[in-house]
């Protein structure tokens, strides 16, 4: 675990730079050779696990494949500069931890404090559940896990959907989110 906690670490702070790569310049190629080795039709779903920033799940998007990413390092998924330009297949982008927003020192404090403040006994369970933060075009949904409450998971959409169609996506997607990990 201490292992991919600093894997996390790296390619979060790696996340802004990281489509500066040289090995970035060909992910048209790169998704070229993928669908000659595996002819899936178009509108087929993918799951493209470690996705980073997105650049192998956006190229798919645009050939017409409704796809799911998924990554460890939640700084890789918010470097993802907008969805604007994505066709209008809808991407979510997964995060497996989030760990400042629901597992740093201040969030373990505030919990603390609330479970004493409301009578709650301490323990292992945690008080923040889902978090939902809207920036000037994105709708970002962090949900923890029921059967892994250590992990994490991000939903991102564009602002304009219909909050409530996305918590439920949200929360219908989950269990077999977990049974994938």
């Amino acid at each position: 675990m201490a292992m991919a906690k600093e894997w996390q670490q790296f390619f979060d702070s790696h996340a802004p730079h990281y489509d500066q790569n040289p090995f970035t310049e060909h992910t048209v190629a790169e998704i070229d050779f993928f669908l000659s080795l595996f002819p899936i039709s178009p509108g087929a779903s993918i799951l493209d696990m470690g996705c980073g920033t997105g650049r192998h799940s956006v190229e798919l998007a645009k050939r017409g494949y409704k796809v799911t990413g998924l990554d460890l390092s939640s700084g890789m998924l918010l470097a993802i500069k907008t969805v604007d330009s994505h066709p209008p297949e809808v991407i979510d982008l997964l995060a497996a931890a989030t760990t400042d927003m629901f597992a740093g020192p201040n969030v373990m404090t505030i919990e603390k404090l609330f479970k004493r403040a409301r009578g709650v006994k301490e323990d292992d369970h945690h008080y923040f559940q889902e978090l939902l933060v809207n920036s000037d075009n994105l709708i970002h949904v962090f949900l923890r896990g029921k059967r892994f409450a250590d992990y994490v998971v991000v939903f991102v959409c564009r602002k304009s959907a219909n909050l409530g169609m996305v918590l439920t996506k949200v929360r219908i997607s989950l269990p077999d989110i977990e049974a994938a990990i």
